[in-house]
């Protein structure tokens, strides 16, 4: 069986003119480059509007049923496509006067998070209201987890929430906020047979004790991770200690406040018999007026890495050591 994973990140809408079926067409008949697939999984890594506004995901909606119809009418994909979607730190009502670094410093420095959560979700309602048309994060909240079972073979999703506590501009690295009822529900097993992972910033943009959960976490946990608001398009492998590796993909801009002349998007292919992955970076090419790959495409094979709880396993030394007793026979 055969999963397609398209990946679009930073949208930046800013009003209706980001819809263009043009570039939408053009970005699906790219999907061409690759054999057949079963099914079909779009992925919105953050920053999918450019103040939060509800205008601008009515633009996301009209964006998202072009791909299902065209999809169906271009005999590209024909069947259900799954939606996941995350926020950014642009898919949040800022206000006319947006949150200054020396506030958030505050909020760090008293480790009032949790105090707040509530009201930082609020300035994500109209993102939520896009997530929940398309079956994601059922209530506000800075997780939600999805699974997705194709034929039996099973995908746990997990959906981090890293816009909460953000700024509009780059001024708050190190102080974004997890509950750690949430890092436990993302280390908790579900039997899956493949693990995904969906959030805007990477854990590093995290207060230091999460950042490094995160990244245990994530890194050891998931075979592919998504990732936005880089605007940097690419694959890299990221291992943690000695554990299996996790491939990262950092999608680019798709079309960045209303501009597709310098779209960007990527997409992979996921064999679940082989774990083979075949991995596709597109850019728009101007003069051509068609996307094309940044590079040739690259086979990975993927770590399996089901998630399932871990077995404690009894090393010889230990029976050695556990049999030895000078002093009495009862270790007989």
């Amino acid at each position: 069986m055969r999963i397609l994973f398209l990946h679009l990140s930073d949208l930046h809408i800013q009003s209706s003119t980001a819809f263009d079926k043009f570039h939408i067409e053009k970005m699906l008949d790219s999907l061409r480059m690759t054999k057949d697939f079963d099914h079909m999984v779009m992925i919105f890594s953050g920053d999918i509007a450019q103040s939060g506004e509800a205008i601008q995901y009515d633009t996301a909606r009209r964006i998202v049923a072009t791909v299902f119809r065209l999809c169906k009418s271009k005999k590209i994909y024909s069947n259900r496509i799954d939606v996941l979607c995350v926020p950014g730190n642009h898919d949040v009502l800022h206000g006319p006067d947006p949150r200054t670094a020396q506030e958030l410093n505050k909020i760090f420095s008293s480790k009032s998070y949790s105090s707040r959560v509530q009201s930082e979700l609020q300035m994500q309602d109209n993102f939520f209201a896009f997530a929940q048309k398309n079956g994601c994060f059922s209530c506000p909240s800075l997780f939600d987890r999805k699974m997705l079972n194709y034929g039996g073979f099973k995908i746990e999703v997990n959906l981090i929430n890293s816009a909460a506590f953000s700024l509009r501009n780059d001024e708050d690295k190190g102080l974004h906020y997890l509950s750690q009822e949430h890092i436990n529900t993302l280390n908790t097993p579900t039997q899956a047979d493949f693990v995904v992972s969906v959030m805007h910033h990477a854990p590093d943009w995290f207060i230091d004790d999460q950042k490094d959960q995160l990244e245990k976490a994530r890194w050891s946990k998931s075979s592919l991770l998504y990732l936005g608001h880089e605007h940097r398009l690419g694959l890299k492998t990221v291992g943690y200690a000695e554990k299996t590796a996790a491939f990262v993909h950092a999608g680019g801009a798709l079309c960045y406040s209303d501009d597709w002349t310098k779209s960007e998007f990527e997409f992979g292919v996921l064999d679940t018999d082989t774990f083979d992955y075949e991995y596709y970076s597109m850019r728009w090419n101007l003069e051509q007026n068609q996307y094309e790959c940044v590079d040739k495409p690259k086979v990975l094979n993927l770590p399996r890495k089901p998630s399932v709880e871990k077995k404690l396993k009894v090393s010889g030394e230990f029976l050695s050591a556990l049999k030895k007793d000078d002093g009495h026979t009862v270790a007989d």
